[in-house]
């Protein structure tokens, strides 16, 4: 990543507009942001960073303008003194930005799907995978209960006796465990790497011993959190079905009158941007979001073809819709690479070691799907 010019300064270049706003003007126009408007201001540049850490009362206006019908306010973040990742934003990035499948890896923006276990499911097959022996260890002779980072690791409870710890998270801790008995000993971890997937700060005994501590008096706290956040969710999910059929019922009275076919919405990026951010946020779309969308949503509709029907495919006579092209060309020619003959993938690639898949992935999901599928 290329490093910032040390003369600019991040205001300088990011939100402008901003600069020429009272304090109190741009506060105001912060506490109508949702929790994840927040999280992408607080990364545009340090200053709006600091003005948002600096007025946390932020982020509980946040919290309520996701609270709409029968859907509560979201739990607020748990204060956790582990060493870790546990700020605001990071809470907020976690629960509504999505992230990487914990089985193969596909990007999705659904919630958690173990929030205590941090597990996320882009399908329903992968969420019963990650219910396997092959995501989770059931420890059934409780063999880590009175077990050094036993008591820290968050931890869920199966057939009321038997608890139950993310694998991965496991595995993490043992290797963490194995090098600080090595870094205490030689001073060094030269001729010792712990597994590419065990991501740990490296610590000699005494301190690691120490962050024991902090762990384990934060467990209860997350084991709280987590309860919380699993009641929340399935409220959010049932409102967020409501807003997603309102969202759409408006768009097709809209595109009626502008003689665009409805089930054309999957393929208009911006239309899919505009409605999972709405549908995130639990927010109904407007007739002002249309007007402000609505000559760059017909440029894309233009630009992507979608008033045509099928094209002819290169490779044999066939007629394809322009949508389905890319599973046609790993259904029927197999020998050509479907990411260089479609071009309407919006910057997705199929995986070169899954021949038959016509799963496609961003970048990120794709290195992701290879180190946990293929290495």
């Amino acid at each position: 990543m290329p490093r910032p010019n040390p003369t600019t300064h991040a205001g300088d270049t990011s939100f402008q507009v901003f600069a020429a706003f009272p304090r109190d003007i741009g506060l105001l126009i912060f506490e109508h942001c949702s929790p994840f408007d927040l999280v992408e201001l607080a990364a545009t540049s340090v200053s709006l960073r600091r003005l948002i850490n600096d007025h946390s009362y932020l982020w509980s206006i946040a919290f309520s303008n996701v609270s709409r019908g029968q859907c509560p306010l979201p739990p607020s973040c748990p204060a956790i003194e582990a060493s870790g990742n546990f700020s605001q934003v990071a809470y907020a990035r976690w629960i509504f930005q999505g992230g990487p499948c914990s089985h193969c890896g596909q990007l999705t923006s659904s919630l958690p799907s173990h929030f205590l276990l941090r597990l996320r499911a882009c399908s329903p097959r992968c969420a019963r995978i990650l219910k396997t022996s092959r995501f989770l260890y059931f420890d059934i002779k409780h063999e880590y209960d009175n077990f050094s980072f036993g008591k820290w690791l968050p931890r869920a409870i199966f057939n009321t006796t038997t608890y139950v710890y993310n694998l991965k998270s496991l595995q993490t801790a043992r290797a963490e465990a194995k090098a600080a008995a090595i870094f205490t000993r030689a001073g060094t971890l030269r001729g010792h790497r712990p597994p590419a997937s065990c991501i740990f700060v490296l610590r000699n005994e005494t301190a690691l011993v120490e962050e024991y501590g902090r762990r384990e008096r934060a467990r209860p706290l997350l084991e709280k959190n987590a309860k919380k956040l699993e009641a929340w969710s399935a409220k959010y999910l049932q409102e967020k079905k409501d807003v997603i059929a309102l969202n759409i019922q408006f768009l097709q009275s809209v595109w009626a009158k502008e003689n665009i076919k409805p089930k054309r919405f999957q393929d208009v990026p911006k239309v899919q941007q505009i409605l999972a951010s709405f549908n995130r946020d639990l927010a109904l779309i407007t007739r002002k979001v249309w007007e402000d969308n609505r000559s760059l949503i017909l440029a894309e509709i233009s630009a992507l073809g979608l008033g045509g029907g099928k094209v002819q495919c290169r490779f044999c006579e066939r007629m394809i819709s322009r949508v389905g092209m890319g599973d046609h060309i790993v259904d029927c020619h197999k020998d050509q690479d479907p990411d260089l003959v479609v071009a309407n993938l919006k910057g997705r690639l199929h995986c070169k070691q899954c021949p038959t898949s016509k799963r496609v992935f961003t970048k990120e999901g794709l290195e992701h799907h290879r180190l946990s599928q293929h290495s």
